[in-house]
């Protein structure tokens, strides 16, 4: 066998093993690598390339906080930047970019480096150079065409989503808006015999949309229940795009038959990333003890979150330190729901409810009906959840070396709030708190909190399905749009 491809065969082996075992992952880099696997730096660089863009190693680089992962070049790490801001609209579609001056000062890199960049994403299709100045892809016209969104929902009756899934919905139709393309929405619901696609009030079943007007699928998948290969093989059959926003870390990318170039998964708040993130500012901050506080840590994004928070605290050296005080309970069992219903003898108030529903007049029964499946039963949770937090804070409080409370979500952390609030624990010069998810209630509270930038994400998904054969989705089978740290008053 020639030198080259048994060189090759050792680095791949080597990668394999560390795609298993991400977790117990150490070296340094590329060239520790390929010193302890015996081959050139050369060949473990392009292996390692090969595998960051099939998405079976993480394609994130070293950072302040001292975490060994796979390293980029600078010019690497500049065009993954620019790409960003040109599909994500930071850069306007179709309009004229920065000239090369003005792109130096935005960006901080040197007029050659700024000029290979900009030629590499004219040959990926997303720049169009026009004499000497560049155009960036223009808004995608898709007159007549449709989006199809499949969201999955736990609820009877009417289509109802969680507002994170809701704010991600609303990005994937005004990005559709822009694109001149239809969104359409259908609903995957829990059936006897398993799942079924249902129209959004509930009241019929539907088949998978198809047809020549219909240019791809998005498949949302919150929960471990959303995901169904008897869909995935259904959306594969059509031979059209599809576009995974993956955001409880379901979604099995190592499968073969999903390993497709009409497949790219967008990774999301199921993975490590923003906990990581949510750890490098609270370090940077001077918090040196951090608590995670979760009731729902029977959840992988619960779980990840924490995980993401522990790799990079283990790493910033002595003195510094995560103590964990969560629940093992999931948010989909309902467990926190019953709990509250019993602890507040509900069951005489649910039945004057029925009575009162059965006697009102016929306009109001639909309202008193959502009312009393949905609006009653999230109450109960939360009233469950709330007394899960509060008995993990009273835990917590009594380290008085702990700063910062992480959050595994801003519905906790809104319960955090109001916990201080009603102790009198100053927030944030005694306990800085901070969540994940950036809902509206959590900015009225200007709680610090992690925002999954949900508007990039939609509008990088409609662009692969209106354009999959563009040159920059020939190397990326799993994109991951970084969020950001939206800093309030309680860190």
């Amino acid at each position: 066998m020639p030198r080259p491809i048994r060189e090759t065969r050792k680095a791949e082996e080597f990668l394999d093993d560390v795609a298993q075992n991400r977790a117990d992952f150490r070296l340094a880099g590329v060239a520790a690598m390929a010193r302890a696997t015996g081959v050139s730096y050369t060949t473990m660089w392009k292996a390692v390339r090969r595998y960051r863009d099939m998405g079976r190693l993480p394609a994130v680089s070293r950072t302040s906080a001292g975490v060994p992962e796979l390293p980029r070049t600078p010019v690497e790490r500049l065009e993954e930047r620019m790409t960003q801001d040109l599909l994500s609209g930071a850069i306007a579609r179709g309009a004229r970019i920065l000239s090369v001056k003005e792109l130096i000062s935005r960006y901080g890199a040197s007029a050659r480096t700024v000029r290979l960049i900009l030629d590499s994403l004219r040959q990926q299709g997303l720049l169009y150079a026009y004499g000497r100045h560049y155009e960036s892809i223009p808004g995608t016209r898709a007159q007549g065409f449709k989006v199809v969104l499949i969201a999955f929902t736990g609820s009877r009756g009417m289509f109802t989503l969680p507002e994170n899934e809701t704010g991600f919905l609303r990005s994937c139709e005004n990005a559709c808006v822009n694109s001149g393309a239809l969104l359409q929405v259908v609903i995957l619901r829990r059936r006897h015999n398993g799942l079924a696609l249902s129209d959004i009030s509930g009241t019929q079943e539907t088949a998978l949309p198809k047809g020549e007007d219909v240019c791809g699928y998005i498949y949302m998948l919150d929960t471990t229940e959303a995901f169904d290969p008897a869909i995935m093989g259904s959306l594969l059959a059509t031979r059209k795009p599809v576009a995974i926003l993956d955001q409880a870390g379901v979604f099995p990318s190592g499968k073969k038959e999903y390993d497709l170039p009409r497949v790219r998964m967008f990774a999301t708040s199921g993975h490590e990333q923003p906990g990581k993130d949510m750890a490098r500012y609270l370090l940077a901050k001077g918090h040196r003890r951090m608590a995670f506080i979760s009731p729902f840590h029977g959840d992988a994004w619960s779980q990840n979150r924490c995980a993401g928070v522990r790799r990079v605290i283990g790493l910033a050296g002595n003195g510094h330190s995560l103590t964990e005080f969560t629940s093992g309970k999931s948010a989909k069992t309902g467990e926190y729901h019953q709990e509250a219903r019993l602890a507040s003898r509900a069951s005489r108030f649910e039945k004057q409810f029925l009575r009162w529903q059965q006697q009102a007049p016929p306009i109001y029964r639909q309202d008193l009906l959502a009312l009393r499946e949905t609006d009653i039963p999230l109450r109960y949770m939360s009233m469950g959840t709330r007394a899960a937090v509060y008995a993990l804070l009273d835990k917590a409080v009594r380290d008085r070396t702990i700063t910062a409370w992480i959050m595994a979500s801003d519905h906790a952390a809104l319960m955090a709030w109001d916990y201080c609030h009603e102790k009198k624990i100053d927030v944030p010069d005694t306990i800085a708190i901070v969540g994940f998810d950036d809902h509206i209630a959590a900015s009225m509270r200007r709680i610090t909190s992690y925002n999954y930038n949900f508007g990039a994400f939609a509008s990088t998904a409609v662009h692969f399905l209106l354009r999959p054969n563009d040159g920059f989705w020939s190397r990326r089978r799993v994109v991951e749009i970084r969020g950001k740290i939206m800093v309030r008053e309680t860190a």
